[in-house]
């Protein structure tokens, strides 16, 4: 069980809104079961590769969610990693913007890769 107490000390001038990048670069994960504090207590919210796909906040290889950071609150997240070998867990915290830029590049380079490669 990882406990993990996240601060938003941006502005309120700009956007609240975060990504959670819970397990980057690893696919591999069986199960994994989080418990994110909200407004109105805890969201649980299970996924992995047992799982359906569909079960990702957003549809994106590694497991990321989406949460709400209010400016000058903290929120407490649960989680637990479920796999049968062991596992380096960086958990990285992105702005949404942040992200995209972070995932179009990937993207991009995935493509190019692949294109040159496929001829």
């Amino acid at each position: 069980m990882v406990n993990v107490l996240i601060n938003n000390p941006i502005s309120p001038d700009t956007r609240n809104i975060h990504h959670l990048s819970s397990v980057l670069y690893s696919k591999f994960i069986s199960q994994l079961f989080a418990n994110i504090q909200d407004n109105d207590g805890y969201t649980h919210k299970k996924t992995g590769t047992y799982f359906p796909f569909h079960t990702r906040d957003i549809p994106y290889p590694s497991f990321v969610f989406k949460m709400l950071l209010e400016y000058g609150t903290g929120h407490t997240i649960y989680m637990r990693f479920l796999n049968g070998a062991s596992m380096t867990l960086p958990l990285t915290l992105f702005s949404a913007e942040a992200f995209t830029q972070k995932s179009q590049k990937e993207q991009l380079i995935a493509g190019l890769f692949y294109g040159i490669f496929n001829n």
